[in-house]
């Protein structure tokens, strides 16, 4: 079972900031991953996380991801071939 939570880490103690569900006395494992400020804007955003993605063309023969899509939506969407619902 793994259950993310935020907590304060104060006089040696991590605190939970809200309820977690468990038992008194389990021991459990911890990853510490300092939690985002509300104010910070400075990570990357999703366009640069998927950026080489986005630009990655298809087919070689295609001019980019618009063209393969609109003739592929129904294998896209639906799994069959082309036409196939």
């Amino acid at each position: 079972m793994s259950q993310p939570f935020e907590a304060v880490y104060q006089d040696g103690v991590f605190r939970p900031t809200g309820p977690v569900d468990v038992p008194p006395g389990a021991t459990v494992r911890l990853a510490v991953v300092p939690a985002p400020s509300p104010g910070d804007l400075n990570g990357p955003t999703m366009y640069d996380l998927f950026k080489d993605i986005i630009d990655m063309p298809i087919d070689p023969g295609r001019t980019g991801y618009a063209d393969a899509v609109s003739e592929n939506v129904d294998r896209i969407l639906y799994g069959g071939p082309k036409g196939a619902l």
